[in-house]
C-alpha cells in the first residue's frame, strides 16, 4: 500500500508539469493538492493505514516528521502552502498568476520532501534496509 501512495504522489506531479505548460493553473493546484495527500499518507503509512483525512491528522503527521527529521519549519511552509492556497486557489481563484507559481514551487518542493521522507520511514521499518536522514 505504501508504494502505492508513492506513485500516485509521482503520477500527480507529472501531471503538474503537464498542466502548468497546457496553462491550466487551478487544475495544476489541485494536483498538487493530491500528490501532497498521498505522500502524507505514504509517510504515515508505516504507523496507520488509516488516510489522514482531517487537517489535525495532517499536523500530526507533519509535526512528528518535521520534530524528528529537524524539517518542521519547511514542512510546516509546505503544508501550508498545498492546503491554504492551492488547494483553496482551485475552488476560488484567488491567486495572482505570481503567487500561484511561487506556491506550485513550494508545492512542489514539499510533496519530493515528504516522499524522501516517506522512502525513509518505510526502509526504517523493514529489516536489513539502509535509511538513513542524509537523503531528505
Amino acid at each position: 500500500m505504501y508504494q502505492e501512495h508513492i506513485e500516485a504522489a509521482e503520477t500527480f506531479l507529472l501531471a503538474v508539469d503537464i498542466l502548468k505548460e497546457a496553462g491550466m493553473g487551478m487544475v495544476a493546484a489541485e494536483a498538487v493538492w493530491g500528490a501532497a495527500a498521498q505522500a502524507i499518507w505514504a509517510a504515515n503509512h508505516s504507523l496507520t493505514p488509516r488516510h489522514p483525512s482531517r487537517n489535525r491528522d495532517r499536523d500530526a503527521i507533519i509535526s512528528r516528521l518535521g520534530d524528528k527529521y529537524g524539517l518542521r519549519n519547511e514542512l510546516d511552509l509546505g503544508l501550508k502552502s498545498v492546503t491554504g492556497s492551492l488547494h483553496n486557489h482551485f475552488y476560488t481563484g484567488i491567486l495572482s498568476d505570481h503567487d500561484l507559481e511561487l506556491n506550485l514551487g513550494i508545492g512542489e518542493t514539499f510533496v519530493n520532501r515528504m516522499i524522501r521522507l516517506a522512502r525513509l520511514e518505510h526502509s526504517s521499518t523493514q529489516p536489513d534496509q539502509p535509511g538513513g536522514e542524509d537523503n531528505v
